[in-house]
């Protein structure tokens, strides 16, 4: 039976609606499940994030708190802040942790190489006053990055003269630690004792980011806290967006860095370097560790400063360790 001219304009038009009814529904449903896989990606990362601040939170209420001045943890890739407690602006004296920086800084600077040798002999003087490692009898002969292993503070001065003090302190301007430019005179005696973290401050924030760009590769990146966690992490930062601040090493520096933290590991997982202030005025010290997960390729970077008497210095070192081992343990997203 043949089909008139209206009967097929009809027949056409039924199809084109089918057509256009199904594409619009397949868009729309295709819509629904993208946002609704979107949405779960964001709730599995900030529930994976989240747990930061809840084992910090543990670890906190096992710690004196009159003790604690503050514990920070950064995405070392990032800069975005990940938990915390306490002020994370309030500086601080770093002792040994800083050495690392200056280590980094003479291998920068093409001072010294990895495998160039130092005889620590307990002491050295610079400019007529003595300076003393704190292993008194001395390391003997190590390189540089044995050096780094027992953080010897011979290796470290020798280091910092090697660079020189221009050199030297326009390296701290570069990775952000001159908080008192008109407090620092140049010469050897105060460069001897800031290669070794003596004689200036800096706030954990700044030891975090320059610490984190010495592990991913060179890149500084401002410290920022995410809107997503501004009700979780307990501590206030002024920023919230990722900031790439500048290039600050090259890769063969911070491979070499990377390379002297893995031999220090605990069981090639965690690595880390701690500090001791000299005696408050209220008779304590600042103790202070910096850590990182060191397995395979470093994600986080976590900063701990505490008050304490001298018998008690190795909390810092205790407690960090702790916490990143419940990091690891309880396997969030992005550590792996």
């Amino acid at each position: 039976m043949a089909i008139n001219k209206r009967s097929k304009i009809i027949i056409w038009c039924s199809i084109s609606i089918a057509i256009i009814s199904a594409v619009i529904g397949f868009t729309y449903a295709t819509s629904i499940t993208n946002a609704d896989t979107e949405s779960s990606i964001i709730n599995y990362d900030l529930e994976s994030k989240s747990k930061y601040q809840a084992i910090v939170d543990n670890e906190v209420e096992l710690i004196p708190k009159d003790s604690i001045e503050s514990i920070l943890f950064m995405d070392i890739n990032t800069g975005e802040i990940l938990a915390g407690y306490g002020d994370v602006y309030k500086e601080f004296e770093p002792g040994s942790i800083f050495k690392i920086l200056t280590f980094a800084m003479s291998l920068k600077e093409n001072s010294v190489k990895p495998k160039d040798m130092y005889d620590c002999k307990g002491r050295l003087n610079v400019d007529g006053k003595i300076f003393y490692c704190w292993n008194f009898k001395g390391h003997g002969k190590q390189t540089l990055l044995q050096g780094i292993e027992s953080k010897c503070n011979i290796a470290a001065i020798e280091a910092a003269l090697k660079i020189g003090k221009e050199k030297f302190y326009e390296n701290l301007e570069l990775f952000g630690l001159r908080n008192h430019d008109s407090g620092i005179e140049l010469n050897n005696l105060n460069l001897a004792a800031t290669s070794i973290g003596k004689g200036f401050t800096i706030t954990p924030l700044q030891m975090a980011s320059s610490i984190s760009a010495l592990l991913n590769e060179g890149t500084l990146y401002k410290p920022f806290l995410d809107e997503s966690l501004k009700n979780i992490v307990k501590i206030k930062i002024n920023n919230n967006k990722q900031l790439a601040l500048k290039q600050v090493a090259s890769k063969d520096v911070t491979n070499a860095i990377v390379s002297a933290l893995k031999d220090i590991s605990i069981d090639g997982k965690i690595s880390g370097i701690g500090g001791v202030s000299d005696m408050t005025s209220d008779k304590k010290y600042i103790t202070s560790y910096v850590a990182t997960n060191i397995e395979d390729d470093p994600k986080i970077v976590g900063v701990i400063v505490m008050n304490v008497e001298f018998k008690d210095k190795d909390l810092a070192e205790e407690a960090m360790k702790k916490i990143i081992i419940k990091c690891l343990e309880n396997n969030p997203n992005h550590l792996h």
